[in-house]
Protein backbone atom coordinates (compact mmCIF):
# COMPACT_ATOMS: atom_id res chain seq x y z
CA UNK A 1 0.00 0.00 0.00
CA UNK A 2 2.99 2.37 1.24
CA UNK A 3 4.91 1.66 -2.15
CA UNK A 4 1.06 2.11 -4.26
CA UNK A 5 0.51 5.55 -2.59
CA UNK A 6 4.36 6.69 -3.25
CA UNK A 7 4.05 5.72 -6.89
CA UNK A 8 1.00 7.75 -6.96
CA UNK A 9 1.77 10.75 -5.48
CA UNK A 10 4.80 10.58 -7.91
CA UNK A 11 2.52 10.74 -11.08
CA UNK A 12 1.15 13.28 -9.46
CA UNK A 13 3.21 15.60 -8.91
CA UNK A 14 4.86 14.42 -12.51
CA UNK A 15 1.87 15.68 -13.83
CA UNK A 16 1.80 18.29 -12.03
CA UNK A 17 4.99 19.69 -13.22
CA UNK A 18 4.07 18.52 -16.79
CA UNK A 19 1.00 20.95 -16.81
CA UNK A 20 2.80 24.19 -15.13
CA UNK A 21 5.85 23.77 -16.96
CA UNK A 22 4.78 22.16 -20.69
CA UNK A 23 1.00 22.70 -20.91
CA UNK A 24 0.57 25.78 -19.63
CA UNK A 25 3.07 27.67 -22.04
CA UNK A 26 1.66 26.45 -25.01
CA UNK A 27 -1.51 26.89 -24.07
CA UNK A 28 -0.55 30.88 -23.12
CA UNK A 29 1.17 30.65 -26.77
CA UNK A 30 -1.80 28.92 -28.64
CA UNK A 31 -4.26 31.99 -26.84
CA UNK A 32 -1.68 34.64 -27.57
CA UNK A 33 -1.37 33.59 -31.02
CA UNK A 34 -5.34 33.41 -31.16
CA UNK A 35 -5.84 36.75 -30.16
CA UNK A 36 -3.06 38.44 -32.26
CA UNK A 37 -4.39 36.82 -35.38
CA UNK A 38 -8.35 38.16 -33.87
CA UNK A 39 -6.78 41.94 -33.37
CA UNK A 40 -5.09 41.09 -37.05
CA UNK A 41 -7.99 40.49 -39.12
CA UNK A 42 -10.16 43.43 -37.37
CA UNK A 43 -10.97 46.13 -39.84
CA UNK A 44 -10.43 49.33 -38.38
CA UNK A 45 -14.07 51.48 -39.22
CA UNK A 46 -13.37 53.34 -41.70
CA UNK A 47 -13.76 57.46 -41.30
CA UNK A 48 -17.07 59.06 -43.21
CA UNK A 49 -16.20 61.80 -46.18
CA UNK A 50 -16.21 64.56 -44.31
CA UNK A 51 -13.81 63.85 -41.48
CA UNK A 52 -11.46 62.66 -43.94
CA UNK A 53 -11.21 66.02 -45.47
CA UNK A 54 -9.12 69.03 -44.53
CA UNK A 55 -10.52 71.62 -42.60
CA UNK A 56 -10.37 74.49 -45.48
CA UNK A 57 -12.77 71.66 -47.29
CA UNK A 58 -14.95 70.75 -44.35
CA UNK A 59 -15.63 74.79 -43.87
CA UNK A 60 -16.53 75.25 -47.38
CA UNK A 61 -19.52 72.14 -46.69
CA UNK A 62 -20.40 74.01 -43.59
CA UNK A 63 -20.61 77.39 -45.35
CA UNK A 64 -23.05 75.48 -48.42
CA UNK A 65 -25.33 73.76 -46.11
CA UNK A 66 -25.49 77.17 -44.57
CA UNK A 67 -26.76 78.87 -47.56
CA UNK A 68 -28.78 75.95 -48.67
CA UNK A 69 -31.01 76.18 -45.21
CA UNK A 70 -30.94 79.91 -45.66
CA UNK A 71 -32.71 79.77 -49.25
CA UNK A 72 -34.59 76.65 -48.19
CA UNK A 73 -36.18 78.81 -45.38
CA UNK A 74 -37.96 81.22 -47.88
CA UNK A 75 -37.68 78.22 -50.74
CA UNK A 76 -40.09 76.06 -47.54
CA UNK A 77 -41.91 79.38 -46.11
CA UNK A 78 -42.53 81.15 -48.87
CA UNK A 79 -43.89 78.34 -51.55
CA UNK A 80 -43.75 74.76 -49.96
CA UNK A 81 -45.43 74.47 -47.04
CA UNK A 82 -48.47 76.73 -48.12
CA UNK A 83 -48.76 74.27 -51.20
CA UNK A 84 -48.83 71.01 -49.05
CA UNK A 85 -50.97 73.05 -46.86
CA UNK A 86 -53.54 73.57 -49.19
CA UNK A 87 -53.59 69.94 -50.54
CA UNK A 88 -54.10 68.19 -47.24
CA UNK A 89 -56.62 71.06 -45.84
CA UNK A 90 -59.87 68.95 -46.71
CA UNK A 91 -58.32 65.85 -43.84
CA UNK A 92 -57.91 67.83 -40.60
CA UNK A 93 -55.72 64.32 -38.89
CA UNK A 94 -53.59 64.06 -42.29
CA UNK A 95 -53.03 67.82 -42.01
CA UNK A 96 -51.60 68.12 -38.90
CA UNK A 97 -49.29 65.12 -39.77
CA UNK A 98 -48.32 66.62 -43.00
CA UNK A 99 -47.35 69.74 -41.32
CA UNK A 100 -45.65 68.10 -38.16
CA UNK A 101 -43.75 66.14 -40.90
CA UNK A 102 -41.31 68.84 -41.68
CA UNK A 103 -39.98 69.21 -38.43
CA UNK A 104 -41.10 66.72 -36.19
CA UNK A 105 -40.62 63.89 -38.80
CA UNK A 106 -36.74 64.51 -38.72
CA UNK A 107 -36.79 64.37 -35.04
CA UNK A 108 -38.18 61.13 -35.17
CA UNK A 109 -35.95 59.68 -38.11
CA UNK A 110 -32.99 60.53 -35.86
CA UNK A 111 -34.95 58.57 -33.09
CA UNK A 112 -35.03 55.34 -34.87
CA UNK A 113 -31.37 55.14 -36.54
CA UNK A 114 -29.97 55.44 -32.93
CA UNK A 115 -32.61 52.86 -31.97
CA UNK A 116 -31.12 50.63 -34.48
CA UNK A 117 -27.53 51.82 -34.45
CA UNK A 118 -26.17 48.62 -32.38
CA UNK A 119 -28.33 46.01 -33.54
CA UNK A 120 -29.43 46.50 -37.56
CA UNK A 121 -27.39 45.31 -40.42
CA UNK A 122 -24.83 47.80 -41.64
CA UNK A 123 -26.95 48.86 -45.10
CA UNK A 124 -30.10 49.53 -43.11
CA UNK A 125 -27.98 52.09 -40.67
CA UNK A 126 -26.48 53.39 -43.74
CA UNK A 127 -29.69 54.27 -45.04
CA UNK A 128 -31.26 55.40 -42.39
CA UNK A 129 -28.48 57.90 -41.44
CA UNK A 130 -28.76 59.15 -44.93
CA UNK A 131 -32.51 59.89 -44.79
CA UNK A 132 -32.04 61.58 -41.12
CA UNK A 133 -29.34 63.51 -42.99
CA UNK A 134 -31.03 64.45 -46.14
CA UNK A 135 -34.21 65.84 -43.51
CA UNK A 136 -32.25 67.62 -41.31
CA UNK A 137 -31.63 70.61 -43.22
CA UNK A 138 -35.50 70.43 -44.47
CA UNK A 139 -36.35 70.46 -40.25
CA UNK A 140 -33.58 73.45 -40.28
CA UNK A 141 -34.92 75.60 -43.05
CA UNK A 142 -38.72 75.02 -41.22
CA UNK A 143 -37.36 77.26 -38.16
CA UNK A 144 -40.15 79.92 -37.25
CA UNK A 145 -39.04 83.30 -38.41
CA UNK A 146 -40.95 86.28 -39.22
CA UNK A 147 -41.58 85.23 -42.69
CA UNK A 148 -42.89 81.91 -40.89
CA UNK A 149 -45.68 84.72 -39.19
CA UNK A 150 -46.51 85.68 -42.53
CA UNK A 151 -47.24 82.26 -44.13
CA UNK A 152 -50.62 81.65 -45.04
CA UNK A 153 -51.46 78.03 -43.94
CA UNK A 154 -54.76 76.24 -43.21
CA UNK A 155 -54.68 76.37 -38.97
CA UNK A 156 -54.62 72.14 -39.04
CA UNK A 157 -51.46 72.31 -40.92
CA UNK A 158 -50.05 75.28 -39.46
CA UNK A 159 -50.79 73.60 -36.09
CA UNK A 160 -48.35 70.62 -37.30
CA UNK A 161 -45.74 73.28 -38.73
CA UNK A 162 -45.40 75.11 -35.92
CA UNK A 163 -45.37 72.18 -33.81
CA UNK A 164 -42.44 70.64 -35.40
CA UNK A 165 -40.30 74.17 -36.36
CA UNK A 166 -41.00 75.29 -32.23
CA UNK A 167 -39.81 71.76 -31.46
CA UNK A 168 -36.60 71.89 -33.89
CA UNK A 169 -35.96 75.49 -32.45
CA UNK A 170 -36.02 73.90 -29.08
CA UNK A 171 -33.77 70.95 -30.11
CA UNK A 172 -30.43 72.36 -28.63
CA UNK A 173 -32.28 72.24 -24.86
CA UNK A 174 -33.83 68.89 -25.20
CA UNK A 175 -29.92 67.68 -26.23
CA UNK A 176 -28.42 69.15 -23.30
CA UNK A 177 -30.86 67.68 -20.92
CA UNK A 178 -30.56 64.27 -23.07
CA UNK A 179 -28.15 62.95 -20.25
CA UNK A 180 -30.42 63.78 -17.52
CA UNK A 181 -33.50 62.27 -19.31
CA UNK A 182 -31.21 58.74 -20.39
CA UNK A 183 -30.46 58.17 -16.40
CA UNK A 184 -34.09 58.72 -15.89
CA UNK A 185 -35.22 56.40 -18.18
CA UNK A 186 -32.22 53.88 -18.38
CA UNK A 187 -34.79 50.90 -19.48
CA UNK A 188 -36.03 52.54 -23.02
CA UNK A 189 -33.48 50.07 -25.08
CA UNK A 190 -30.97 48.05 -24.41
CA UNK A 191 -27.58 50.16 -25.21
CA UNK A 192 -27.51 53.90 -24.42
CA UNK A 193 -28.20 54.82 -27.74
CA UNK A 194 -31.51 52.82 -28.32
CA UNK A 195 -32.67 54.74 -24.95
CA UNK A 196 -32.00 58.00 -27.01
CA UNK A 197 -33.33 57.05 -29.90
CA UNK A 198 -36.57 56.42 -28.02
CA UNK A 199 -36.72 59.72 -26.85
CA UNK A 200 -36.22 61.26 -29.52
CA UNK A 201 -39.26 59.24 -31.15
CA UNK A 202 -40.94 60.55 -27.28
CA UNK A 203 -39.99 64.27 -28.16
CA UNK A 204 -41.02 63.71 -32.01
CA UNK A 205 -44.58 62.29 -30.73
CA UNK A 206 -44.96 64.89 -28.21
CA UNK A 207 -45.08 67.76 -30.56
CA UNK A 208 -47.11 65.85 -32.57
CA UNK A 209 -49.86 65.78 -29.55
CA UNK A 210 -49.27 69.41 -28.59
CA UNK A 211 -50.48 70.47 -32.54
CA UNK A 212 -53.62 68.35 -32.17
CA UNK A 213 -54.21 69.43 -28.96
CA UNK A 214 -53.23 72.86 -27.71
CA UNK A 215 -51.86 74.55 -31.23
CA UNK A 216 -55.52 73.81 -32.42
CA UNK A 217 -57.60 75.37 -29.59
Amino acid sequence: MGKKGRRRRRQAESARRYDEEVLAPRLRQVAIAAAAERARRVVPARENWFARQRFGVRLLVVLLVAAVVVAGHFLVWGGLMPWAGYAFEETQVFSTVAGWLWGGGAIAMWGVYAINRDTADAAIRTDLVALAWTWTPVALACLPSGLADFAALPPDYAAGAFAGAYGVAAICLAVLLSPVATRLFPRLGRTRSATLGWLCVGYSVLLLVWASTLLRT
